[in-house]
C-alpha cells in the first residue's frame, strides 16, 4: 500500500489562516510513521475478528517505530500525556 500526501497550498505561504508548515527532511519519516498509525487505526474498524491479532501486531509495531523516531528527534510527550 502507498501513502499519498496531497498539498492544498504552497508550504511556504504562512499566515494566520493556514495550517501548513515546511518539514525538515529528517522529520519526514516521523510524519509517515504517524500516518501509518492513523491508517491502521482506521482499517482496524473494518477487519474481521480473524484478522484482529494481525492488525494489532502491525499497529503495535507502528507505534514502536513512531515513538523511536520521536525520541530520536528529541520530541517529548505532549503535556496531556504526562
Amino acid at each position: 500500500r502507498r501513502l499519498r500526501l496531497i498539498g492544498q497550498k504552497p508550504l511556504e505561504t504562512m499566515s494566520v489562516a493556514t495550517d501548513t508548515v515546511t518539514l525538515d527532511a529528517h522529520r519526514v519519516p516521523l510524519l509517515i510513521a504517524k500516518a501509518e498509525i492513523i491508517f491502521l487505526e482506521r482499517q482496524a474498524a473494518q477487519i474481521s475478528s480473524e484478522d484482529a491479532s494481525r492488525y494489532y501486531t502491525r499497529l503495535v509495531r507502528a507505534y514502536q517505530r513512531y515513538n523511536a523516531l520521536r525520541y530520536s528527534l528529541g520530541m517529548p510527550l505532549p503535556a496531556k500525556m504526562i
